[in-house]
C-alpha cells in the first residue's frame, strides 16, 4: 500500500475511479512527498519497485515504512539469519530505488492480522484526508499465475483498477536482486513481470474527490 502526501503544487491527470484497467501511459500524481507502506522487506521491490523508481526519478522524496523484518519467511536462499539479513536487504534495495529514507518497525512477521488496524495506521498516517493508492494485480494475471504456479495470487477486477502506469523495470530488477535471501532464478516474480510487461496497476483507497 502506498500513502501519498501531495506537495504544495502537486497536480495529476486522473480518470474516473475504476476506468484505468487497461490504459497504459497514465502519469502518476506529481506529489513531492510519498510514504510507501509495506508489510515485509521485498514488498517495496517485488511489487512497488517500478512505481517507486518512477516517482523518485521525477523528484519525489519517497519514504519507505516496513512493519516487519520478514523473519518468518519460508524462503532463505542464502541460509542467513533472516531477522538481520532482510533488514540489510531492504536498505540495499531502497538505495537502488533512490528512496529518501527507510523505517523498519518490529512487528512480528505473520502476526499483523492480530494487531488492531488503528495501531498499524497510526504509524502510516498522521493526518486525515490524505490520498492513498494501493498496488494491485489484475485478476486475469492473478488467475494465470495461480493456475501455473499454485501460489494463492489474488487480483482485482477491471472496475477496481484506477490507474494503469507504463513503467521501466531496470531499477526495480536491481532492487529485487538485493533481496538475495528471497529470490532465485525460478522465483515466481520473473513470470509475473513477464505477464505484466511494462504495466503496473494501482487503485484508490478511497477515490479522491472529483
Amino acid at each position: 500500500m502506498t500513502v501519498h502526501v501531495p506537495g504544495q503544487d502537486g497536480t495529476a491527470q486522473q480518470r474516473a475511479p475504476g476506468t484505468g484497467a487497461d490504459w497504459p501511459g497514465r502519469v502518476l500524481p506529481g506529489w513531492a512527498q510519498v510514504l510507501v507502506v509495506v508489510a515485509h522487506p521485498d514488498d517495496e521491490s517485488f511489487g512497488l519497485g517500478a512505481i517507486i523508481s518512477q516517482m523518485t526519478a521525477t523528484g519525489a522524496a519517497v519514504h519507505i515504512l516496513c512493519y516487519t523484518h520478514g523473519e518468518a519467511s519460508t524462503l532463505n536462499q542464502n541460509r542467513a539469519d533472516l531477522d538481520t539479513e532482510r533488514e540489510a536487504e531492504l536498505r540495499h534495495a531502497s538505495t537502488q530505488l533512490a528512496a529518501a529514507s527507510v523505517t523498519l518497525l518490529g512487528y512480528p512477521d505473520g502476526g499483523l492480522a492480530a494487531i488492531e488496524s488503528a495501531a498499524l495506521a497510526a504509524h502510516a498516517v498522521t493526518a486525515t484526508g490524505l490520498p492513498v493508492l494501493a498496488w494491485a494485480l489484475p485478476a486475469a494475471i492473478a488467475d494465470r499465475l495461480r493456475a501455473e504456479t499454485g501460489h494463492p495470487f489474488t487480483g482485482q477486477p477491471p472496475h477496481r483498477l484506477d490507474l494503469c502506469i507504463r513503467v521501466d523495470r531496470t531499477r526495480q530488477r536491481r532492487a529485487a536482486l538485493a533481496h538475495a535471501s528471497q529470490i532465485s532464478p525460478s522465483a515466481v516474480i520473473w513470470r509475473r513481470w513477464q505477464l505484466q510487461g511494462d504495466r503496473e496497476h494501482l487503485r484508490w483507497l478511497p477515490p479522491p474527490p472529483a
